[in-house]
């Protein structure tokens, strides 16, 4: 099981209203591409799981995705 997090304030949201959605797809992106062989960030993206939690200054983006790491320079497959 790969588990990535991320925090958004609330604050940040007026200057940029977008944030959290762009963390969603950053976290989202993220678990993809390190359970895929080739580091692509789309291969398992419909697999991973978002949940956001709101706090009362921030957005907890919390990701996971039922998969084990993959990407060659996380098992040590990549040339110097």
């Amino acid at each position: 099981m790969l588990v990535y997090s991320r925090v958004v304030a609330k604050a940040a949201l007026e200057e940029f209203p977008h944030a959290l959605e762009l963390t969603e797809e950053h976290v989202r992106a993220h678990l993809s591409s390190i359970a895929d062989a080739d580091d692509d960030p789309e291969t398992n993206a419909d697999d991973v799981v978002i949940v956001v939690h709101e706090l009362e200054n921030e957005f907890y983006v919390h990701g996971t995705l039922d998969a084990e790491a993959n990407a060659p320079y996380l098992n040590g497959e990549v040339e110097e």
